[in-house]
């Protein structure tokens, strides 16, 4: 079935509200590579999804940066529960108002929506749409944009993240989710300094991409060297985007150690103060 879609029917436009794997509704609009692998599957990246399906718990707060149509956010704010908080940041102006559509339609109380950019300044910056197949590409990294020819979605207001969100609560929470399409080292370089006064259990899930960001392999070793600076230890988690992992991903997160920068032409990385087990 999943290749008979592939073949036939992925290029066709639509618009479907369908549940998740964890229950809650979600507006897709295909085609477009993550809202199509909802619908045939019912989740987004099965590793990823696993691990914060793990790391979260009632009352704990949760920050998604890049939050797209929201699919982390509905994820979060079902496990944190009526006293936990969800702050989804997003910065396309098209995709915001899906992502705010889909927290009103589940009535999501305790998920702040933000229409801005994570950056390292404030002030407006333009938004750079994603192609119709992979919306989730969407940036505001100017020389990605202009590599892959893609189109301005807009501006947007941009400011730091402990100016988007409340200091206190941002680094009290528990894990702090960062896809941004090459602007990582923006979104983190005003917290660098601070990274060592999160709460000892605060975790980031980042995207690292020298592919993506404006400063190729040097942003990604700088994210790494200052987060190994700051007591932290650094875990790659399996995750692949074929046909195979999508339906039959592995039974159990697999969670490697860094000693070294990763240099792959992407890579999904955990930061945590916690030793942990190679699996979860």
């Amino acid at each position: 079935m999943y290749e008979f879609y592939q073949k036939n029917l992925a290029w066709h436009a639509c618009v479907q509200t369908v549940r998740m794997r964890d229950g809650p509704r979600i507006q897709l609009i295909m085609p477009d590579i993550i809202s199509e692998t909802i619908y045939l599957t019912g989740q987004w990246e099965p590793t990823i999804t696993a691990y914060v399906r793990s790391a979260l718990l009632p009352g704990e707060a949760f920050i998604d940066i890049g939050a797209n149509i929201g699919y982390y956010s509905l994820l979060a704010s079902k496990l944190v529960g009526k006293n936990g908080r969800v702050y989804a940041i997003e910065a396309s102006p098209s995709i915001f108002s899906q992502l705010a559509h889909n927290i009103a339609i589940n009535g999501c109380a305790n998920v702040v929506p933000i229409h801005a950019a994570a950056g390292s300044v404030p002030g407006m910056v333009p938004v750079f749409r994603g192609p119709q197949s992979n919306r989730g590409h969407t940036t505001i990294v100017a020389s990605l944009s202009q590599k892959e020819r893609l189109e301005q979605d807009g501006l947007v207001r941009c400011d730091r993240l402990d100016r988007l969100i409340d200091t206190e609560a941002l680094k009290a929470a528990r894990l702090i989710k960062i896809d941004v399409e090459g602007a990582e080292r923006l979104v983190l370089s005003p917290l660098f300094e601070s990274l060592d006064k999160f709460n000892k259990n605060t975790e980031w899930l980042l995207e690292l991409s020298p592919e993506y960001c404006a400063g190729g392999q040097e942003d990604v070793d700088t994210i790494f060297n200052v987060f190994i600076a700051k007591g932290y230890r650094v875990y790659s988690i399996r995750n692949e985007y074929t046909p195979e992992f999508r339906l039959h991903p592995p039974r159990r997160i697999e969670l490697n150690r860094l000693f070294e920068s990763p240099r792959l032409r992407q890579c999904d990385v955990l930061m945590t103060r916690s030793p942990i087990e190679n699996q979860r």
